[in-house]
């Protein structure tokens, strides 16, 4: 291949990768707090042989981050010229064509380079807000971008891996030999209910990640940095009560204020320490008093509810050293496992020699580079064990295959394909198990009765309610457990998937042209499967004998809200579902009694609740007009 035409194959490349990222930024989604996305588009759309195209890019500015904000006012020249000052890449100078407004190879893959950032950052955004407030995932996405990019230093680091036991670094923060506040570390952000998660899994014998430390020049005097892990280390230093910054402290006041024993019942009674505090210094201990000092916290009161570990439920390390657990494969009592000699040890990661800018740039390495997991490919490993999860992702695609990961579902192969086939075509993608979290979120909410005994609706976020479905189906007895009923929902599935295939949905319904939203998506497929449920193979039929009618409601009564709260998502999901049950002429008391009898559980009762708050259809209301 020549030259010439290696520069031109390597610019369709760029350009094809840069309109779908554009596009892909465009998509309907949540977004931070600032950010506006006017409308949505294709690449297709963007053509970069044309000044058009800018436009496109003006829409999505916002994901973008840019120093320097394109106005829709400036000529094209303009707007290129501002584009690439505010990617921090000069100006117009080696970006853009001389003498015309097309972009060079270089300005292409500079655009790209933040376009496919803004991607991979709105991804780890709504993956963030399924998990935490809208508030939350926008500080997290702001600080993602704030970040700074470290240049490469391109010259070898000498590092060695080993393991050490948590009591080589408890005795190492007791004679200050560990600096656990390197310039370059950020502040303290765990709060103390995950760094008990972290104590519990020590006291599973999970194993810890790798801890990243910087040898000192002199070890005799100097203290290893610790360049990645602060957070492990200083949850497991307050748990045994022995963070340097809370010894000083203790210190410092027992000397100021002798006669209350303070260092002893720091380490032996912290209870008894808390009250000898108040009387010494007039100050009560708070909790997040305790967690600015540093000092000792203990287990949760649910921890590990149901097993042997709750007997240490709600105590500090100094009431539970004598308890045996079984870590590193064998037994040993708690005060060995955090300063003792046991088998439990933790990877270490120990650089013998780095410049400043090598650590900053292994730091950045670990903490900045690093892909997020999102909530489906947690769930997929955490219950991957479930015949039904396993199901659930083989039925979307997104496995290796039936024959592979859930073998049981080969009677119903030809439904399997057809589910996992049709959900491809509404747009849904098989990144990431997007796929796998549609099947999900529909099947758990066929699958579940949502109300509680005082007659309420448990209106759970979408990923804490198909976790509590996954949960439900750990249990021995679940109906969940049968393979057989597994094919059933299937079977089930598929049929709807025909109906719903069967209806030219509008795209207001749909949200956007190439197609559909997730929220929407869900809630017509499942009005299809609650039908299906009394239909069976007549529901296509059916629904073509209705189509029109579910076309304009469509259209006018099951457009998306403009906010999705989590209230308001139920809401629409349970009311768009009964109206296209009653679209169909099917008696939602029908559709109770079949899905009983063949599942045990059934949300319509949950739905019909929801739909009789007549405040929350009014809010319903009033956002679909918002739209």
């Amino acid at each position: 291949m020549s030259t010439l035409k290696a520069v031109d194959a390597d610019r369709q490349t760029l350009e094809i990768a840069l309109a779908q990222g554009l596009a892909a930024l465009s998509q309907p989604s949540a977004t931070p707090e600032g950010v506006a996305v006017a409308r949505a588009f294709e690449s297709s759309d963007v053509d970069l042989g044309s000044e058009a195209w800018v436009d496109y890019l003006e829409l999505v500015q916002d994901w973008l981050r840019l120093d320097q904000r394109i106005e829709s006012y400036l000529s094209t020249k303009e707007v290129l010229r501002d584009l690439f000052s505010g990617l921090g890449k000069g100006g117009l100078a080696g970006n853009v064509e001389t003498n015309s407004i097309g972009l060079t190879v270089q300005g292409l893959e500079h655009l790209l380079e933040r376009v496919e950032r803004a991607v991979a950052l709105r991804e780890r955004y709504l993956g963030d807000i399924e998990e935490s407030t809208p508030k939350a995932a926008s500080e997290r996405w702001y600080d993602a971008w704030d970040e700074a990019t470290v240049a490469s230093s391109r010259e070898p680091i000498r590092a060695k891996a080993d393991t050490w036991t948590i009591r080589d670094f408890v005795m190492k923060a007791e004679r200050e030999k560990l600096d656990l506040n390197p310039t370059y570390q950020r502040g303290d952000v765990w709060p103390t209910k995950d760094a008990q998660l972290l104590i519990e899994s020590i006291l599973r014998g999970i194993p810890l990640p790798s801890i990243i430390v910087l040898r000192p020049d002199s070890i005799a005097s100097s203290p290893y940095e610790v360049v990645d892990g602060k957070q492990r280390l200083t949850s497991i230093l307050r748990f045994v009560g022995k963070h340097p910054s809370a010894l000083r402290a203790v210190r410092d006041a027992d000397l100021a204020r002798p006669g209350h024993d303070l260092q002893h019942l720091f380490q032996k009674d912290y209870p008894a320490f808390r009250r000898a505090w108040k009387d010494a210094t007039g100050d009560t201990l708070t909790l997040a008093t305790e967690r600015l000092l540093y000092f000792p916290f203990p287990l949760a009161k649910d921890f590990g509810e149901g097993t042997e570990l709750s007997r240490m439920a709600g105590r500090f390390f100094h009431e539970i050293e004598d308890e045996i657990v079984l870590v590193g494969g064998g037994e040993a009592s708690v005060f060995d496992v955090f300063e003792g000699a046991t088998d439990y040890k933790v990877p270490i990661i120990e650089y013998l020699e780095a410049t400043p800018r090598q650590v900053h740039e292994v730091f950045n390495l670990y903490n900045k580079q690093g892909k997020h997991l999102n909530a489906e490919e947690i769930r997929n490993a955490v219950y991957h064990e479930l015949d039904v999860m396993r199901a659930f992702a083989t039925v979307a695609g997104d496995g290796p295959g039936f024959e592979v990961t859930a073998p049981f579902l080969t009677p119903v192969e030809v439904e399997v394909r057809a589910v996992g086939s049709y959900i491809g075509s509404c747009g849904v993608s098989t990144e990431r198990f997007k796929r796998t979290k549609v099947v999900s979120w529909l099947s758990s909410l066929v699958l579940t009765d949502p109300v509680d005994s005082n007659g309420t609706v448990r209106k759970l976020s979408t990923a804490r309610h198909i976790d509590s479905f996954l949960d439900r189906a750990t249990a021995r007895g679940d109906a969940m457990k049968s393979q057989s009923r597994i094919r059933d929902l299937v079977a089930l599935l598929s049929t709807a998937t025909r109906a719903h295939s069967a209806v030219e949905w509008p795209e207001a319904l749909r949200g956007k042209a190439a197609g559909w939203e997730e929220l929407p998506l869900v809630a017509t497929l499942l009005g299809m499967t609650l039908a299906s449920a009394v239909l069976g193979e007549g529901t296509a039929d059916r629904v073509r004998e209705r189509v029109s009618a579910l076309h304009v409601a469509g259209n006018e009564a099951w457009l998306r809200p403009a906010k999705t709260q989590t209230a308001l998502q139920w809401a629409y999901v349970a009311d768009t579902a009964l109206g296209i049950i009653e679209t169909l002429g099917v008696a939602p008391t029908a559709v109770d009694d079949r899905l009983h009898a063949a599942f045990v559980h059934s949300p319509v009762r949950a739905f019909q609740i929801l739909r009789s708050d007549e405040r929350l259809m009014a809010d319903l209301r009033r956002n679909r007009k918002g739209r």
